[in-house]
């Protein structure tokens, strides 16, 4: 034989064809080559080839692959799912393809070919919606509502000044590099397009950031260490999300009876942090350290409780979020929106104190005030002494206090006492002595 299924008359002849095959007598009362059960003659006709196990397996037959899954098919000498089914991750069972959610699945392209926006979610091998989608019916899915996005609001960058002179109210003009600028006179804030200065107290707000908006849902906010550096574009993005977007639109959009949601001057943010010092590797959350301006109420200076009360009113409202700048507060409030008095005695950049002045600082503001000794020569005593203090003249130093160590001694002043003690005594004595001569003559 040369073939299989070739007349044979004994099994020696086969195996020259195909080593696993024998003789064996066929119904017809002939014997032939035939392959061993568990096997099917390829289509060479020379070769025994295992029946099909799994799907992907060879085939010459449709009937060769039904053992494999009744849903299956021999197409080009090769066991696959007939139309509409695909094949488990064992290449074992033919599953229909999914017609609704919630049906079988391995694979996102398994639910895609009938459900649109859908994928196969791996834990419980079910088609679902695609993320940004929830299921509408039982075969479709609707688009999510968008969260809010936050619309960058830039800070208006302050006018150069010229032969230093500046046109804001209640201004300074100051030397930046190789430029001068308009700020702010000390305890002065520039209130959002406006070129007035107004009187401000100014707080300490440490506001603790842990997600901001992505387009379906809140993400963690990753502190970077660009955020270290004040000059970097990265800083400046995010100190004008919160101060801009986030204070700034949470107090003008309040809807608090609070007298404090129309007193918002101005903010600025002095540092960020990594909120999460405990695992730093993390980089999740930001803090930050922003100092907060109110318009001024000198005789009533605000409690740092009643502030905190205004932002934990307006946080509950709005689940966290501040203002527009689409960023959340961490929980609880108590932990993440802490307040403190600015000491602005300590640092030099927020007090014009004469150098021979003190530096007090008072609640939301300082006050500065000559040291004993010295001369208060301010432009302005009455709203801003301490501002330029100079040593009394010399005369009145020695005449007063000697401090200096330069002092004369007034030898006028000295015989003019003197002399007024000897009157004193010689009148006491001249007293004794008409006393003693009357007691004598009695």
């Amino acid at each position: 034989p040369t073939y299989l299924t070739d007349l044979c008359f004994f099994t020696e002849q086969c195996r020259r064809v195909d080593p696993s095959s024998t003789c064996n007598l066929t119904r017809l009362e002939t014997w032939r080559c035939l392959c061993p059960p568990g096997t099917f003659i390829a289509l060479n006709m020379t070769t025994c080839v295992k029946l099909p196990t799994s799907v992907g397996d060879h085939c010459a037959r449709h009937e060769h692959c039904k053992p494999v899954s009744v849903n299956s098919e021999c197409h080009n000498n090769t066991c696959t799912c007939s139309e509409g089914y695909f094949a488990d991750s064992n290449k074992t069972t033919c599953h229909r393809d999914p017609q609704k959610f919630g049906d079988f699945c391995q694979e996102d392209q398994h639910c895609n070919k009938t459900l649109v926006k859908s994928k196969c979610e791996l834990e419980n091998n079910t088609c679902v919606c695609e993320y940004g989608y929830t299921q509408n019916t039982a075969v479709s899915c609707v688009e999510r509502d968008i969260l809010p996005q936050y619309t960058p609001i830039e800070a208006p960058n302050p006018p150069s000044c010229s032969s230093s002179s500046c046109n804001w109210t209640n201004s300074r003009c100051v030397k930046l590099l190789a430029m001068e600028m308009c700020r702010c006179q000390y305890r002065h804030a520039l209130q959002f397009n406006s070129s007035r200065c107004v009187p401000i107290q100014t707080y300490q707000l440490y506001l603790s950031l842990t997600t901001e908006a992505g387009k379906y849902d809140y993400q963690p906010l990753m502190f970077k260490k660009e955020y270290l550096s004040p000059k970097l574009p990265i800083f400046e993005e995010l100190a004008n999300r919160i101060t801009m977007n986030g204070l700034m639109k949470m107090f003008n959009e309040t809807w608090s009876t609070s007298p404090l949601k129309d007193r918002y001057v101005a903010s600025e943010v002095m540092r960020f942090q990594n909120l999460d010092v405990a695992n730093r590797a993390t980089n999740q959350g930001v803090k930050a350290t922003v100092l907060l301006h109110l318009t001024a109420y000198y005789l009533n200076a605000t409690p740092v409780e009643e502030i905190y009360d205004f932002f934990e009113e307006n946080l509950n409202s709005s689940d966290g979020l501040l203002g527009r700048s689409a960023l959340k507060v961490a929980t609880p409030f108590s932990q993440a929106v802490v307040f403190s008095d600015f000491n602005e005695c300590e640092h030099a950049d927020w007090n014009d104190c004469h150098n021979l002045a003190m530096c007090i600082n008072t609640l939301g503001s300082f006050m500065c005030v000559c040291r004993y000794k010295y001369i208060d020569k301010s432009e302005d005593k009455r709203n801003r002494p301490g501002r330029k203090c100079e040593v009394p003249p010399k005369e009145d130093t020695n005449s007063d206090l000697c401090s200096s160590g330069d002092c004369k001694t007034r030898w006028d002043f000295v015989g003019m006492a003197v002399t007024l003690f000897l009157l004193i005594v010689m009148a006491f004595i001249t007293y004794e002595i008409i006393q003693r001569k009357k007691s004598f003559t009695a």
